[in-house]
């Protein structure tokens, strides 16, 4: 028998804070934000300037380069907030 679809887990809860902030990215394209997934970690950028507005969801942190999480902000001119 599989995982019951009306069960509430930590794994579960993180992947869907990862999906909607992801998709906040998505949708501030437009006004210089976006959205990416590195190794270990989705990203999404705001296109505001304060780490509050932007956002690092780790998924595996034993694989997840923060140079270059670091490096993606900067080219956005933003602030992460892992």
């Amino acid at each position: 028998m599989g995982p019951r679809d009306d069960v509430v887990t930590a794994s579960r809860v993180r992947t869907a804070h990862a999906d909607a902030w992801e998709e906040l990215g998505r949708c501030s394209i437009r006004t210089g934000g976006g959205w990416s997934r590195l190794a270990g970690i989705r990203l999404m950028a705001s296109g505001l300037p304060y780490p509050q507005w932007n956002n690092g969801d780790v998924i595996d942190p034993s694989v997840v380069d923060i140079d270059r999480v670091a490096a993606w902000y900067e080219e956005r001119e933003c602030h992460g907030g892992c």
